[in-house]
């Protein structure tokens, strides 16, 4: 069965009013396409899709200073993963950004209506966050503090979402968890909406980040139409896969030397198993004399006229 046809026979299960209800795709952590479990260093300050499928990662500073990654958990019934941001570095310790770009597409609908956003937390010690929604293009936030303990426990935001300005396959909201070692970039504003981009609330002390090893847990994210939160929902992983690989995709290609005797130029057609959010070429550690053209949202050509033998791994990026 295709993709395609999985999601729309899933679409068609029961009461659909409860289908594909939470808007933040992989919110469980459970997909992990780029580093299959692996931690990964932040070393840039710049938007990174480091480990869990759809969650990136922004350090304000240019060093390395912590590290980011699925793991696994036994400590929260009914849920086996989670993403970890842990502190490597306190010599110059930056405000470190966990979260997820919704696109228009997928949240437009819900312009000024309540929503309900939930999620689980938990930390290596007693802990100040801050929950953010970013509305991207003419910058407007909601931010909410969040006392984290070193226990899980469940949070719940109610809130009308504002207007959305992209209601195409553009980024139109930005579901954010802000991890701060200091008192910079904060508003007086809680709980309701206004101009800018900042990073927690006035008054509040934020350290996280000063004490190495500290960490931050976070599973079960879900953003949803209405005044309260429901179960988590779980869909199946076929289905949460194909979501996921709206965005991104990995595979691996493999063209003999022998076709050399057929034509100097060999290729092959590399078509995605999802339709991507844009017109994507693949990239990778395929070969030398290596061309990517015809790009599309479906596919892509890759061709060469190396006489040697072709084959390597490949990804299709699309993110937000």
């Amino acid at each position: 069965m295709s993709n395609t046809s999985l999601l729309g026979s899933y679409g068609g299960l029961g009461d659909s009013s409860l289908m594909f209800r939470n808007r933040i795709i992989n919110g469980d952590m459970r997909i992990d396409q780029r580093a299959a479990g692996v931690s990964q260093a932040i070393t840039v300050a710049s938007v990174q899709y480091l480990s869990v499928d759809r969650f990136l990662t922004y350090q304000s500073g240019a060093g390395s200073t912590g590290t980011t990654g699925q793991v696994s958990i036994t400590d929260l019934p009914g849920f086996y993963w989670a993403q970890r941001y842990t502190v490597t570095s306190t010599t110059d310790p930056t405000s470190v950004t966990v979260g997820q770009r919704i696109e228009g597409f997928n949240i437009k609908d819900l312009e000024n209506q309540l929503v309900t956003i939930s999620f689980y937390i938990k930390a290596s010690r007693s802990v100040n966050t801050a929950v953010q929604l970013l509305r991207p293009g003419t910058a407007r936030s909601y931010v909410k503090n969040i006392a984290v303990t070193t226990s899980w426990v469940r949070q719940t935001i109610t809130l009308t979402l504002e207007s959305i300005l992209n209601n195409a396959n553009g980024n139109a909201m930005e579901l954010l968890f802000r991890h701060r070692p200091d008192s910079g970039s904060l508003t007086s504003t809680e709980g309701s909406w206004f101009d800018g981009d900042k990073e927690g609330i006035t008054g509040t002390t934020y350290d996280f980040g000063n004490t190495q090893n500290d960490w931050i847990e976070i599973t079960g994210v879900q953003l949803e139409a209405g005044p309260t939160a429901t179960p988590f929902e779980r869909r199946p992983i076929g289905v949460e896969l194909a979501l996921c690989q709206r965005y991104y995709e990995k595979g691996y290609i493999y063209m003999d030397a022998a076709l050399n005797s057929i034509s100097t130029v060999k290729g092959v057609h590399i078509s995605y198993k999802v339709t991507k959010r844009i017109s994507v070429v693949v990239t990778g550690s395929i070969g030398a004399s290596i061309t990517v053209d015809t790009p599309t949202t479906e596919s892509c050509r890759v061709f060469t006229t190396s006489a040697s033998a072709i084959n390597g791994s490949w990804t299709a990026d699309a993110e937000l």
